[in-house]
């Protein structure tokens, strides 16, 4: 039944009861407030009151931050969960639910009941609470309690690791919170900077208004470095001047040999360049917080240092147009320039509106010329079926982006992860992350972000966008590719059009589009149902005496017992069969794939023109089939010079010779250097 506005007042009564401490009403409403309905239901009364009581009592007990693990039994507390209960204690700071809630999901651990209060909080000299209101727009101090009930766990040592985790988490929240102002300075002092100073084809004014922008409620900074150039323009990272979370480690560096990126600026992308931290973020978002790295320049404009601003893009950057942007409007008009499209036509239409909904953090760190590259390519992709893989590694070294354009009748989570693997592993990666964006294009956009590890190799991009295609392309794509590639597009249209749709799954998963390609070609020479085509071939990695055999007939299968004797008496043991039936248009041809074991030490080259005709030429009854076929394969005779062989052996048999046909074909199989 659900609880009603009566049921809070009877449950705030019950702990009045219990306790007459300052301001424990209010607290008690807040905290009924702060659960849905489904929480309420799943209480106990008692136990409720006395969780609030008990997290009052930690409120009351002192101002300082705190933080407690228990799992509270009834008989010892007088109210009981069937959960490990966590209560966070702390003066009211920003992310601070976000940045416990991170470490929890980080160690993997499950929240199952939140209530988060924020309440103004009068002490006395001693820290004893005199009252307690809800928290308003006025200045009064304001105090945070979060009550969580979490995954049950009774080891002390693994309480102990978790609280310990959860202080280092608030001790960093700390650092950031305390030198946001700081932080905000020296983007002040950057933009001073740089207005003093004067460089040909760069925009300063643009940056300096990027600047202000930033500052103004569109960067969460939780850390600042300062790198000075030393000798051989290897920056040196100057600890004394870091903040926020950059004062325990730097976020930006994992080599101490790293040069400045340029002596001397001559374009924007030069003076400013955004890329990820490669460590993710413990405050507000577990994500890899954002760099916005810019070079001091002395007043003759060499540069002489390096300033990195650390933090998160607030929400408010990924929902406003990106040409509100500073830097970004200007990478915007270099691409419509670069392109030449007019606005009116179709092309310049269909760049706008890719520039529009464009992933937000690519149009951050592409350079200008790079993003003008990729959005052209990809207007110049026409909503055509093809695939086409975009990748931009960042000057840092640290991430590499992924952009994938897919056909969306392509794109399933399986090929996704696929897809993703595949390029983690060429890439080097030891992390990754997705997203994708549909449209009423054909297009699926997939959006992948790969942490690299140090010095990860650079890769081939065609290369890997043709592995990417080869993973993710249907058999019947890939076989309509590998017809145009040998037979040129017109017979590969007609063929395909014929039997492109009829291959079976079994046939699919045997044999690859390049193979059919060359069976199909047999298949169609078929003229009639008495017909046959005959194909002999070995694997790549077949070992030497391993052979294939495919037969081919029109509409009606071949019977095993007409085929195995003629193949036997070709020398052949025939391990197995495996027929398909490939249904076309108009007719359907039965493919049947013996697997063989040749005796003797020819190669496939050597006999298998004459295997194939001897063969056909016993189907059809033009030779006889006996023991004497053998040594097509074993002498490498064709079958009309067995025939001869034969006819001799008769001849011989006529003028008076003793022994048997039969032991004249086995003598010369046993030595085939005679025949």
């Amino acid at each position: 039944m659900p609880t009603t506005t009566r049921d809070h007042q009877d449950i705030v009564q019950a702990v009045l009861a219990c306790s007459k401490s300052e301001g424990l009403k209010v607290f008690a409403q807040a905290f009924l407030s702060s659960l849905s309905t489904r929480d309420l239901e799943r209480f106990r009364t008692d136990d409720l009151v006395g969780a609030i009581v008990h997290a009052h009592g930690l409120l009351s007990a002192s101002a300082k931050s705190q933080v407690e693990l228990f799992n509270p039994g009834f008989e010892e507390f007088g109210w009981q969960s069937d959960y490990t209960i966590l209560v966070v204690h702390h003066p009211d700071i920003p992310f601070l639910v976000d940045s416990l809630r991170i470490e929890l999901l980080q160690q993997e651990i499950e929240v199952h009941t939140q209530v988060n209060l924020v309440l103004s909080i009068a002490r006395d000299r001693q820290g004893r609470v005199t009252d307690v209101t809800a928290a308003n727009g006025d200045d009064a101090p304001r105090e945070s309690l979060i009550w969580l009930e979490i995954d049950r766990t009774t080891q002390k040592d693994v309480l102990r690791r978790i609280k310990g985790a959860l202080q280092t988490v608030l001790q960093d929240l700390r650092l950031v919170v305390d030198d946001f102002e700081s932080m905000h300075r020296r983007v002040s002092d950057i933009g001073d900077m740089l207005s003093g100073t004067q460089i040909a084809d760069v925009n300063l004014a643009e940056v300096e208004s990027f600047l202000k922008w930033l500052a103004d409620d569109h960067f969460t900074f939780i850390g600042y470095e300062y790198f000075a150039v030393g000798k051989g323009s290897l920056l040196m990272l100057d600890s004394e001047r870091s903040l926020g979370l950059s004062r325990n480690q730097s976020l930006t560096t994992h080599d101490t040999k790293t040069r400045i990126r340029a002596e001397q600026v001559t374009h924007t992308d030069d003076l400013v360049v955004f890329v990820k931290a490669p460590v993710r973020s413990s405050i507000h978002r577990a994500v890899y917080p954002d760099v916005v790295s810019i070079l001091e320049l002395n007043a003759k404009g060499k540069v002489v240092g390096e300033h990195r601003l650390i933090g998160l893009y607030t929400a408010r950057v990924y929902i406003r147009p990106a040409h509100e942007i500073p830097l970004i409007r200007a990478k915007l008009d270099y691409v419509i320039d670069a392109s030449g499209f007019s606005a009116r036509t179709h092309n310049g239409k269909v760049l706008r509106q890719i520039l529009q909904v464009y992933p937000r953090d690519e149009l951050f760190q592409s350079t200008a010329v790079h993003l003008s590259e990729t959005v052209i390519e990809i207007v110049k992709l026409h909503e055509r079926k093809q695939l086409r893989l975009f990748l931009d590694r960042d000057r840092f070294g640290f991430f590499c982006s992924a952009l994938l354009y897919i056909p969306r009748d392509l794109y399933t989570t399986e090929s996704r992860i696929k897809i993703q693997s595949l390029l983690s592993d060429a890439l080097d990666a030891v992390d990754a992350s997705f997203s994708t964006y549909f449209s009423e294009s054909i297009f699926a956009r997939v959006h992948m972000i790969f942490r690299l590890k140090p010095n990860a190799p650079a890769v081939d991009e065609r290369a890997l966008e043709q592995m990417v295609s080869d993973t993710v392309s249907s058999w019947g794509d890939q076989f309509r590719d590998a017809l145009e590639a040998e037979l040129g597009e017109e017979r590969a249209s007609t063929l395909f059009a014929r039997y492109g749709k009829g291959f079976p799954a079994g046939y699919r998963e045997d044999f690859s589009p390049r193979r059919a390609v060359f069976d199909i070609q047999r298949a169609d020479s078929l003229e009639n149902g008495a017909d046959v085509a005959v194909s002999l071939y070995q694997n790549l990695d077949a070992a030497s005496s391993a052979f294939r055999l495919k037969l081919f007939s029109l509409e009606h299968p071949i019977p095993l017992s007409d085929a195995l004797p003629l193949i036997e008496h070709l020398g052949a043991w025939v391990l197995a069969e495996s027929p398909y039936v490939v249904k076309g248009k108009d007719r359907s041809v039965w493919i049947h794939d013996y697997q063989l074991e040749l005796p003797g030490s020819l190669e496939l080259t050597q006999i298998r023109e004459s295997f194939q005709e001897a063969l056909l030429a016993a189907w059809r009854k033009e030779t006889e089939s006996d023991r004497f076929c053998q040594l097509v394969v074993l002498s490498g005779l064709n079958w009309r010079d067995v025939a001869l062989l034969r006819a001799l052996t008769r001849y011989l048999k006529q003028i008076g010779f003793e022994l048997s046909q039969t032991w004249m074909a086995e003598t010369l199989a046993a030595y085939p250097q005679i025949a």
